[in-house]
Formats: C-alpha cells, structure tokens, sequence
C-alpha cells in the first residue's frame, strides 16, 4: 500500500470512528480551514470535534486538547448569545494554531465575563478580540513553547 492509499484509508477510518466531519472550506494542502456552525445544542461538540480532526490532519495533535477546551468556551460563550450565526476558523502557522470564533453579537466582552478568559489567558500564548463586518470575533493562539 503506497502513502496516498494508507493516508485515504486512515483518513476514512478516523471519520468512521467520530462520525461524519463535514469538509472545511478551504483549498486542498491549506493550513487554513473553516466552517459555519449552525446555533444548536449539537455546534459545541461539532466544533470539537472539527478541531480535533484537523488538527491530526495538519499533524499537530499536540495542540488537541488545549484547543478543544478553549474552542468549546468560545462557541458556548458565542452560543449563548444566540444573537445569529457563529463561524469557526482555524489556522496552522509556523508551529503556532491560531482559532478563531465569529458571531453576530458586536458587543465586546466586559472584564467580569468570568471563566472562559481566564481559561484563554491561562492555556493560550495570546488572545484578542477584533470587530467585524458581521459582529465580532474571538481568537487565541496556542505556541509550541506554551505547550
């Protein structure tokens, strides 16, 4: 079995093991992915588990956990706003993730938003908060020295 057909066939097999992963929109070798999650109850374990699967696509699994956590603060927080649509975005540069949640709601978070900024000034190396055309959008970085 060549390295493509291996690559397919693990591929295949991880997608089996965690359920449908729908495909980011991105071009194919992109370190650049995203998706829109539809507000439900099932768009916290969704972006979850889209994280968790390209992140072991890109080979940087180490990342995972870390990621997973914070990416599941956001997409609650952003949730529990239910003030439209949110979008996940994550990119893998020179050894540093960089995830991105945007929702509808342009009101900037106060400092007494509680534990989900502590958690990202805990695990991420840097964090910021830009507006955008649509509301706003919340970002962290994770480093390979911060792991």
């Amino acid at each position: 079995m060549n390295l493509r057909n291996l690559i397919a066939a693990t591929s295949a097999r991880l997608k089996a093991l965690v359920g449908h992963v729908e495909e980011p929109l991105h071009a194919p070798d992109s370190d650049m992915a995203t998706w829109p999650l539809p507000a439900g109850r099932s768009c916290v374990r969704r972006a979850r588990r889209l994280t968790r699967v390209q992140l072991t696509d890109w080979h940087v699994s180490h990342h995972s956990k870390s990621a997973e956590l914070l990416v599941s603060a956001l997409i609650t927080k952003a949730f529990q706003q239910g003030t439209g649509p949110i979008r996940l975005t994550l990119w893998s540069m020179d050894g540093t993730l960089r995830c991105e949640v945007e929702d509808a709601d342009p009101s900037l978070p106060g400092t007494r938003e509680g534990q989900w900024l502590d958690l990202i000034d805990q695990l991420a190396c840097c964090w910021g908060i830009t507006p955008t055309a649509a509301g706003k959008a919340v970002w962290f970085e994770l480093s390979e020295g911060a792991l």
